[in-house]
């Protein structure tokens, strides 16, 4: 009996030295699969596409998170620039590389929060190690987009480019109980955007986006023109596909070009119909102009327009109307992207001639132009039109060919 007990007991013995063996094995194999690194994280987004994050964490192969760092305040958008960050980061302690990504962000141009659990490419070790690797960088764009980057000593590429899911938030799972919906916590995260951000974000925001402050709306208009109706001097400007007509009673006297973007404060005000100056009507009213960003034609002018020769085969453009035409020509010559013209107004720079002949658009009269170099042999010409739906611009055929007979 005892003898057959020292067998049990030399057994357990040797059973436990081999499993000793084979954990200190499998524990050295995965010490040596997992190899550990020095690297660190950033964060960014895209100028006019500012987000906040909520959260970012990264997974390695023993399957730690790791949080992404650079994203500062949870109560504030990102301030790191486009697949930059905020500089380089690299953390004191070695990680193996991350194998997996999670987000979740919010854009505040968008109004959307998106989130997602994303997988990084497989042998990134590989890649690490032959660009020398320091930095993950990540890029959060519009529509949910995140990209990836791998920044090195010398390099950076691109690892992986994911897409988030939209999701309706619960803002007291967020850690953000003190916002009852999405619009009250957009105004808190608006307001932390830089103003000339901002007022580059409401440049491309429609009319309907506006809202008022104590009555008064301020917003980025591009400047059409300035004209005399009725009684009233009025600024013409467009947001994107809205025309407006804002009274100004101060004038503008001549100090802005089509194309420019001005930053204008107004209100509403009752005045007379001017069609039925019995009825009293909402009318917008300029409080304040001035000027945010030059637009192409002032640049080209500054820069030396080519001189035009005017030609008119019509007897219904009274002389405002001529003049309103060689102002759409100029606005047409500085934003054209014909190859021709380009050439003509950027490089070449010698006078050009214009002539204007009256044109039907399934029975509504308009204008085709004819463009070409003040020249007995011009190298080209080209035909533009002006269509009475669209009377502060020209168009290219493509855009008018609907209206043909």
């Amino acid at each position: 009996m005892v003898i057959k007990n020292k067998k049990i007991f030399l057994f357990a013995i040797v059973g436990l030295g081999v499993l000793s063996i084979s954990v200190l094995l499998l524990w050295r194999e995965k010490q040596e699969k997992f190899e550990q690194f020095n690297w660190g994280s950033a964060m960014s987004d895209g100028y006019k596409w500012p987000m906040l994050i909520n959260s970012a964490m990264f997974y390695n192969k023993e399957g730690t998170a790791i949080s992404v760092t650079d994203f500062g305040d949870q109560d504030a958008p990102l301030t790191g620039k486009w697949a930059v960050g905020n500089g380089d980061s690299t953390s004191t302690d070695k990680h193996s590389l991350p194998v997996s990504l999670t987000a979740r962000w919010f854009s505040i141009r968008e109004k959307i929060w998106f989130e997602g659990d994303f997988k990084l490419p497989q042998k990134l070790d590989s890649i690490f190690k032959k660009i020398d690797g320091k930095q993950f960088i990540l890029g959060f764009g519009s529509d949910g987009g995140l990209v990836v980057w791998l920044k090195g000593k010398t390099e950076k590429i691109e690892l992986a480019t994911f897409k988030g899911k939209a999701f309706e938030p619960d803002y007291d799972i967020l850690g953000y109980n003190k916002f009852s919906n999405t619009e009250a916590f957009l105004d808190s995260m608006y307001v932390k955007v830089g103003v000339r951000e901002r007022d580059e974000m409401n440049a491309l925001e429609p009319l309907a986006n506006e809202k008022a402050v104590n009555g008064i709306y301020t917003g980025i208009y591009e400047f059409i023109a300035e004209q005399q109706l009725g009684d009233d001097m009025t600024l013409i400007a467009r947001k994107l596909t809205d025309t407006m007509y804002i009274i100004n009673p101060k004038g503008l006297l001549g100090k802005y070009e089509q194309g420019d973007f001005i930053k204008v404060s107004w209100e509403f005000e009752k005045r007379n119909n001017p069609k039925d100056t019995t009825e009293l009507i909402d009318r917008q009213i300029a409080l304040n102009i001035k000027l945010f960003k030059r637009g192409r034609l002032f640049n080209t002018i500054k820069n030396g327009m080519p001189s035009l020769s005017s030609f008119y085969h019509t007897d219904r453009l009274t002389e405002d109307g001529k003049l309103l035409m060689v102002k759409l020509i100029k606005n047409y010559l500085a934003t054209s992207t014909d190859t021709d013209i380009r050439k003509a107004v950027d490089v070449t720079k010698k006078r050009m001639r214009f002539a204007v002949h009256d044109h039907f658009f399934k029975g509504i009269r308009g204008y085709r132009i004819m463009l070409l170099p003040d020249h007995p042999n011009p190298i080209f010409s080209k035909y533009i039109y002006f269509h009475p739906s669209k009377i502060f611009s020209l168009q290219e055929y493509e855009d008018v060919k609907q209206y043909e007979n």
